[in-house]
């Protein structure tokens, strides 16, 4: 006998699911200020801080997608 489908609850409760989108959403967020202040500062800023801080945007990206894909994993495993 198949075990019976989740329902839309179960799904929306699962404690790990929200863990992830949290941290995926915290993520984007670091992202997203850090463009903004990239933007505000172009033009003002010596070479050596404008790389500094592209590194810092780049990495920050880097990590938003890293969240992205843990969720995305674990929806995919879980079924959630």
């Amino acid at each position: 006998m198949e075990p019976s489908p989740k329902t839309s609850e179960e799904y929306a409760g699962c404690a790990d699911k929200q863990h992830l989108l949290q941290a995926w959403e915290a993520a984007v967020s670091e992202y997203s200020r850090a463009v903004s202040v990239l933007k505000a500062r172009l033009g003002v800023l010596a070479r050596e801080e404008y790389v500094k801080l592209q590194r810092f945007t780049d990495d920050a990206r880097a990590h938003a997608e890293e969240r992205r894909i843990a969720l995305e994993k674990h929806v995919q495993e879980h079924g959630c």
